[in-house]
């Protein structure tokens, strides 16, 4: 039976779609007799369940392996306009046939389904381990000791053309910079398809390599585009404007009212953003069971704490120093705040921690550094006669 069969691992381009922003893979088993020319893919998953975003923050989201005819997927691909690139592998009969009866075994209702993982279980991984499986570990031997940066790596080269997800997950993922491997970075498309062209045989086929050939089956945007600008730039940018515009009003003239309402609103929109954030990120850290989630060191930079900045910054605005005048109590527990902060960037410019956020860092710590001084500003105001 095997050898009528030819394996390909079919790599799809990234989509527009929130969820196609990485790309896909899928294997493709043909039947050279004509019989069969079949898709199987482990990327599906309920696209119209409302809790779907919860579930994937949870750890609770169930993907699953759906069979489709070639020329099914194939029109899928192309009216989306996604590049398709298709590799056919070098495995022996007996390894086709074994590839073809556990993925027919792993299709059936009540073993098709599985507990989705960004990187350790989705459709790149399945497809990895099972190959891996046919052909006696090589694939892991080979690539388990190739270095290939971190999952933040690949995580910021697979959005950089998506900015949203890629602020996003920066900011709610905080165990993704340990050092991996070639074979761990296979949780990316791109990566598996690249990994794979690089593995050499060993037995019957030694020195020879995995993939037999490579053809482009549809044109489209590959993995190389490029986007016109790295978002977190733009982030920390807006951010020190926004700081400049609230402080250089004050110090230039402290007893105007005026001033002080344009700083209140700015600190106040800063306080409502930042405490939106952290509440975001206890939340995630409080549902999930994923490990990738708890831990977040951004939460030293935005802590609760930060919702005080929005009265804060109500109260500037309505009633300008000296009418209003921040209580010590307040200045004490928001100067800790800010030297809590100031003591975690440190550590990070050190290198003493780990967590990839060199930008949040940028983006936030000026704000509690600068926010004390606002606050010691506004009790300096002299009452006028």
């Amino acid at each position: 039976m095997g050898r009528h069969l030819r394996v390909e691992l079919l790599t799809m381009g990234p989509g527009t779609e929130t969820y196609s922003r990485f790309g896909h893979s899928a294997l493709r088993i043909t039947d050279l007799r004509g019989v069969g020319d079949i898709v199987f893919n482990f990327g599906t998953f309920d696209q119209d369940d409302p809790k779907v975003i919860s579930k994937f923050l949870a750890g609770d989201l169930s993907y699953w392996l759906s069979v489709s005819t070639y020329s099914e997927t194939r029109a899928e691909y192309r009216s989306e306009g996604r590049l398709m690139v298709g590799q056919q592998l070098r495995l022996s009969p007996l390894q086709r046939r074994r590839l073809f009866l556990r993925l027919y075994s792993m299709a059936r209702p009540g073993r098709r389904e599985y507990r989705y993982h960004h990187f350790r279980a989705n459709c790149s991984t399945r497809i990895r381990d099972l190959l891996d499986g046919v052909l006696g570990g090589e694939l892991r031997r080979q690539l388990a000791a190739r270095p290939a940066g971190t999952y933040r790596t690949w995580l910021r080269r697979a959005t950089r053309s998506a900015p949203a997800f890629h602020l996003a997950f920066d900011l709610v993922l905080a165990r993704a910079d340990r050092r991996i491997s070639a074979w761990e970075a296979c949780f990316i498309p791109e990566q598996l398809m690249r990994a794979l062209a690089s593995v050499r045989l060993r037995g019957a086929s030694r020195g020879e390599p995995l993939v037999v050939r490579t053809r482009i089956l549809l044109p489209g945007p590959g993995f190389d585009h490029e986007p016109p600008a790295e978002p977190w730039t733009w982030v920390v940018l807006l951010s020190g404007l926004l700081l400049a515009l609230a402080v250089i009003p004050v110090g230039l003239r402290p007893a105007s009212p005026w001033p002080w309402r344009a700083c209140g609103a700015l600190v106040a929109l800063w306080g409502l953003g930042s405490s939106v954030l952290s509440a975001l990120l206890i939340y995630i850290w409080s549902i999930s069971t994923l490990r990738v989630f708890g831990g977040n060191q951004n939460l030293l930079l935005l802590p609760p704490t930060q919702a005080l900045w929005i009265p804060v910054g109500i109260l500037l605005a309505l009633r300008p120093p000296p009418r209003w005048r921040p209580p010590g109590w307040l200045l004490g527990l928001l100067a800790a705040q800010g030297c809590l902060a100031v003591a975690y960037g440190a550590a990070h410019g050190l290198g003493l921690v780990h967590q990839g956020n060199a930008p949040v860092v940028l983006a936030s710590l000026p704000w509690s550094v600068v926010g004390v001084w606002i606050l010691h500003r506004a009790r300096c105001v002299p009452t006028s006669d």
